[in-house]
This record gives structure tokens, C-alpha cells and sequence, in this order.
């Protein structure tokens, strides 16, 4: 009835550095029963799901983990029950988010923030990624590092208005 795919990453940071992640999933997929179609209220969810993630960071000269981490994660679509194609889709949702939050926290700290208070945490979360976006679009620099752009832009008001602007 339902379909598994298993998986399993390896990656390492730097050329240098001696740490290593390694990433092992399970996906699962369903269809829909009968009678959550007819009921009238999901006509178009065609699948059901889970993703079962298992990550553990270690050194490479040491075996021992420095840290794991499971998660489970379920899913509805409305595509067609293949373990592959929610596979894909995973990789490559997860692709662009590891990026989007590596530029971010480089550009902007964003993991060292302190603001936890109610709202605050999305507003700046928000603002971090708009001020982002005028960043990247800012292309007079070409060869221009994100942060050194972001700086230039706070030292300098002639850069400020030009990324805010385009000028």
C-alpha cells in the first residue's frame, strides 16, 4: 500500500576542519484512505507522510558523537504516493533552507541574537531576510561580500540610499 525510501549523507565542512555530519532518513509514504477523500473537505490530498531524520555531528579523528538529533516529520501533498518524489522534494527544501540560514547568520548573526520576547523574534527574522534581499540586488559592488556590503551601507549614506534604492 504505502512505499519507504531510505537515505543516507555525508558531509564534511572545509578542507581542513575535522568535523563531519552524517545524515540518514526514512521517508513514508501513503495514500490517502477513502474516506478522508470522499468527505468532501480534502478533495485534492492525494498523500500522506513521514520523514524520519537522524543526524549526528562528530570529530573525523574521534568517533564518538558530539552531538545527534532525531526528528520526525509528517506530511500531506497532493501529488502521487512516491517515497521518491517526497524525497526530492525534501532534499531540496532542506537545500535552500541550510543556505538561506547560513547567509543570514553570517551576514547578520542571526543565531547570536538575543531578542526572545513575543513577536519580536519573527519581525527582526523578517526584516534580517528583506534587508537581505536589497543586499543581493545591490549589484555595484559585483565582487562584494554580503557582510562588507551590509557595513559599507551602515558607514556610508550615499551606499545606504543606493541599496535601499537602487541608485
Amino acid at each position: 500500500m504505502g512505499q519507504r525510501l531510505h537515505g543516507k549523507s555525508d558531509f564534511r565542512w572545509g578542507k581542513h576542519r575535522a568535523i563531519a555530519l552524517l545524515a540518514q532518513w526514512t521517508v513514508t509514504v501513503a495514500p490517502v484512505p477513502e474516506a478522508i477523500q470522499t468527505s468532501g473537505k480534502s478533495k485534492n490530498i492525494k498523500t500522506i507522510g513521514m520523514i524520519y531524520r537522524h543526524r549526528e555531528a562528530f570529530n573525523t579523528d574521534n568517533p564518538r558523537a558530539i552531538s545527534e538529533s532525531d526528528r520526525v516529520t509528517c506530511f500531506i501533498s497532493c501529488q502521487k504516493p512516491t517515497a521518491s518524489l517526497a524525497a526530492q522534494h525534501l532534499t531540496k527544501h532542506w537545500t535552500v533552507e541550510n543556505k538561506s540560514h547560513w547567509t543570514l547568520d553570517v551576514t547578520f548573526t542571526a543565531d547570536r541574537s538575543r531578542i526572545r520576547k513575543g513577536s519580536s523574534p519573527a519581525i527582526m527574522g523578517c526584516l534580517r531576510r528583506f534587508a537581505l534581499s536589497l543586499l543581493k540586488r545591490y549589484t555595484s559592488m559585483p565582487k562584494t561580500s554580503l557582510k562588507i556590503k551590509r557595513l559599507r551601507a551602515a558607514l556610508n549614506t550615499d551606499k545606504l540610499e543606493a541599496v535601499l534604492f537602487r541608485v
